[in-house]
C-alpha cells in the first residue's frame, strides 16, 4: 500500500504550552531516508532561533516517525531514525513581549491542480517573538531569514516533503466528511505570507 511518512516537531513554552506540527514526507524507506528527513526538519525550524525563540523555548524534532496509509488514512506503523535530533532552544530574549499562539505559517506550493484546484500546504511556526512590524503584518527580516531554510528544505534530494492531499465524501451533512483517499503530492516551494497564524489553544 502506498503510504506517506510524518516528521513530528513538539513546541514547548509560551503560555499556550505544548503543541505539535507534522511535516509530511514521501514514504521514508530506509535509514538514510528517516535521517535526512527529521534532520532536514531541524534545519528548517533552528533558523528560527536566534531572532524568533525565546530562551524559555524549545522545538523538539521527534526520533519516531509515524506512516500513514494514503487509502485509508489511517496510520501503518511508526519507525525511527537512527539518531534523535538535538532539541532547539531559543536564544531571543525572554522579556520581549508576545501573544499567546500566535506566529506565522508557511505556504508550500507544489504547482499541481486536483479536482480544480491549486494542491497547496501549510505549516503553523507558533509561538514566534519580535516578528511583526508596528503595523502587525509578519517582518521582512523574518522572510529573509527563513528564505534559504525553506529552499533548502524544498530541494532536500535524500527525503521528498510532501502535501498529504485528502479527498472527502462531504454529501451526509449530518456525518463527519468521510475519506475517500490521499496523494503525496511534491512540494516545490515555501513562501510566508505577510498575515500572522493564531492556533488559539488547538494542536496544529
Amino acid at each position: 500500500m502506498p503510504q506517506v511518512s510524518a516528521v513530528r516537531a513538539t513546541w514547548l513554552g509560551g503560555v499556550v504550552g505544548v503543541s505539535f506540527g507534522r511535516f509530511w514526507f514521501n514514504e521514508l524507506l530506509d535509514a538514510t531516508a528517516r535521517q535526512a528527513a527529521v534532520d532536514s526538519v531541524r534545519s528548517l525550524l533552528s533558523a528560527l532561533s536566534a531572532g524568533y525563540l525565546r530562551t524559555d523555548w524549545s522545538i523538539q524534532v521527534e526520533q519516531v516517525i509515524q506512516n500513514f496509509d494514503l487509502v485509508t488514512g489511517k496510520l501503518s506503523n511508526e519507525v525511527s531514525a537512527g539518531t534523535k535530533p538535538p532539541a532547539i532552544v531559543g536564544a531571543a530574549n525572554a522579556t520581549v513581549a508576545y501573544q499567546q499562539g500566535v506566529g506565522c505559517r508557511i505556504i508550500w506550493g507544489t504547482g499541481v491542480v486536483l479536482s480544480g484546484r491549486k494542491v497547496i500546504g501549510r505549516s503553523f511556526l507558533v509561538p514566534l517573538s519580535g516578528f511583526t512590524t508596528s503595523a502587525g503584518v509578519v517582518t521582512a527580516a523574518l522572510k529573509t531569514t527563513m528564505a534559504t531554510p525553506i529552499a533548502n528544505y524544498v530541494s532536500q534530494p535524500t527525503a521528498r516533503p510532501v502535501v498529504w492531499h485528502k479527498t472527502y465524501d462531504r454529501t451526509d451533512q449530518t456525518k463527519p466528511p468521510v475519506y475517500l483517499g490521499g496523494n503525496a503530492v511534491p512540494i516545490n516551494s515555501g513562501t510566508i505570507p505577510d498575515q500572522v497564524s493564531s492556533l488559539r489553544s488547538r494542536r496544529y
